[in-house]
C-alpha cells in the first residue's frame, strides 16, 4: 500500500467530508490496512480539461491556465498529479514541496525574486542592532587591553614559576585570539549596516 502525503490526506478528508464516497472508501481502506492503491492513483488521477468554444474560438482562460506549464514536465506531472494549477492558495507550496524532494531540478533563480521583495527591516530595529554591535565591539576592545596588560604583568613577574606562567600566557593568548576572532565578525556586521545606509542614501 502506497504512502498517503499529507497534502493528499488533507484532500481526501475534505473531500470525504463533503460527501465523496471515493474518498471515503480509500480512508477507511486505510484504517482496515486494506489495499487501496488503485482507488487512490483514480482519485487522483489528472482530469483533461474540458474545451469550452465561444463564439467559434476554442479554448478557455482555465484550459490556458492548465496547459501553460512550468516548463519542468516532470513538475508539471507532480502538480497535475495533485490536482494543482497555478493560481491555487496551495500552488506556491506544493512548488516548494517538489523541489524539496527533486532538488536537481530547482532552477538556479527559482526563490530570487521572493528574496528581492522581501520588506525591509525596521530602521529603528536596524539602528538598535547596529549600537549593540558597536557596544560589543568596545567591550571586546577593552578585554583583549586587559589581556595584554595581565599577560605583561605576569611576564614581568619573576616570582611565577616559569611553567605556570608558560601556561597561564598560552591561556590568556588563546582567549585574546578569540576575541580577535569575534571582533573581525563584529566588524562585519558593522560593514553590513554601512552598506545598507550607502544604498538608502543613493
Amino acid at each position: 500500500m502506497p504512502f498517503i502525503e499529507i497534502e493528499k490526506m488533507k484532500k481526501l478528508r475534505e473531500a470525504a467530508k463533503n460527501g465523496d464516497e471515493r474518498a471515503k472508501k480509500i480512508l477507511q481502506a486505510q484504517l482496515k490496512k486494506e489495499d487501496y492503491t488503485s482507488d487512490l492513483d483514480a482519485f487522483f488521477a489528472p482530469h483533461p480539461e474540458t474545451k469550452v468554444v465561444q463564439n467559434g474560438n476554442p479554448g478557455s482562460a482555465t484550459e490556458a491556465k492548465a496547459t501553460k506549464g512550468t516548463g519542468n514536465p516532470r513538475l508539471d506531472a507532480f502538480l497535475a498529479d495533485n490536482g494543482i494549477m497555478e493560481g491555487d492558495p496551495d500552488y506556491e507550496d506544493a512548488v516548494n514541496d517538489y523541489y524539496n524532494e527533486f532538488p536537481e531540478d530547482m532552477p538556479e533563480d527559482y526563490g530570487q525574486e521572493k528574496s528581492e521583495s522581501e520588506p525591509e527591516a525596521n530602521p529603528v530595529q536596524e539602528a538598535k542592532m547596529e549600537e549593540a554591535a558597536q557596544d560589543l565591539g568596545k567591550m571586546l576592545l577593552d578585554a583583549i587591553q586587559e589581556c595584554d596588560k595581565e599577560m605583561l604583568e605576569i611576564m614581568q613577574d619573576d616570582s611565577i614559576d616559569g611553567n605556570a606562567k608558560k601556561g597561564a600566557m598560552v591561556s590568556l593568548q588563546e582567549i585574546k585570539q578569540n576575541m580577535i576572532d569575534n571582533m573581525e565578525k563584529i566588524a562585519k556586521v558593522k560593514k553590513g549596516f554601512d552598506k545598507k545606509e550607502e544604498l538608502a542614501t543613493i
